[in-house]
């Protein structure tokens, strides 16, 4: 998802900065920090410059989710690219926050229980030869 948000708000950048879409998805995939999304960026990059649309070649790689296509399809129609792809970007962003908000929240006990048998066992391992020599005499 990471990446996903990169891609969108490196093309809404791009594209409100007046760059074309087949310059903007060249540069997009050089920076987008993925290999497999790169490839597919380049390869939907010859197809526009083809002559076929956006929309026909993101739905052809699986990296892209079919609401995304959707969305861009109906973007490109109505010749508002750049603010959907900033929508996306944005949407994308809230996703990736969301997700590591839960994560922490998941993560915080299970961190803390384990600091607890820790301590614990260091506590046991400490006092426990004390004890038996306490009772030894």
């Amino acid at each position: 998802l990471t990446n996903m948000a990169r891609v969108c708000g490196s093309m809404a950048f791009l594209l409100q900065a007046g760059t074309p879409l087949d310059k903007a998805l060249d540069l997009t995939a050089h920076m987008c920090g993925s290999p497999r999304i790169a490839t597919a960026l380049l390869a939907i990059r010859d197809r526009v410059v083809r002559g076929r649309s956006l929309r026909e070649g993101l739905a052809e790689h699986s990296e892209f989710d079919a609401s995304m296509v959707a969305m861009i399809g109906v973007a490109e129609e109505v010749k508002q690219l750049d603010r959907m792809f900033s929508r996306l970007a944005t949407t994308y962003t809230e996703d990736v926050q969301h997700r590591t908000t839960l994560l922490g929240s998941v993560l915080e006990p299970a961190t803390i229980l384990v600091i607890a048998v820790l301590v614990g066992t260091v506590l046991v391992a400490m006092y426990l030869p004390m004890f038996k020599l306490s009772t030894a005499f």
